[in-house]
């Protein structure tokens, strides 16, 4: 081209070129525009990457937070059957205490039973003894008044 270019307004002189702004603006444009979009790209592809592990990170966690729920909730309905089946002790020592009293009742009430009935067997064992007596003296008697009338 020409070797002494003409200083236009318009124009830009790079060597012996002559070249339009809009031409290297244009030309400059689309090699940041390349350049951002080869940036853009790799920086999709890393976040792309970063994102599959990060969701792989929340479905691990996501399990594991499942199943420690699970043992949790094991754990509370073992608790929950613990409390039902289970006597707490103040009840136990409650229910332990009236069984006490009871048996200690029932057991005065026998020994009461077995001193009446021993008080009564010892009035029939009189009674019989003196039947037995009064019997005696009448079979006695009559048998004095056989033999002296004979």
């Amino acid at each position: 081209m020409d070797q002494n270019p003409q200083k236009d307004s318009c124009k830009l002189v790079t060597y012996g070129d002559i070249v339009t702004w809009r031409d290297y603006v244009d030309a400059r444009f689309l090699a940041l525009q390349k350049t951002f979009d080869a940036g853009f790209d790799s920086h999709r592809k890393i976040d792309d990457v970063r994102f599959d592990a990060i969701e792989k990170a929340f479905e691990k966690a996501d399990k594991a937070s499942d199943i420690k729920f699970a043992t949790v909730n094991e754990w509370r309905r073992t608790y929950a059957d613990l409390v039902e089946t289970m006597l707490p002790k103040t009840e136990y020592n409650l229910a332990h205490q009236l069984l006490i009293d009871r048996i200690n009742d029932l057991t005065t009430r026998m020994n009461a039973k077995e001193s009446e009935s021993q008080g009564k067997g010892e009035v029939w064992s009189y009674i019989i003894g003196g039947l037995g007596f009064v019997s005696l003296i009448i079979s006695i008697a009559y048998y004095i008044s056989v033999i002296h009338h004979s």
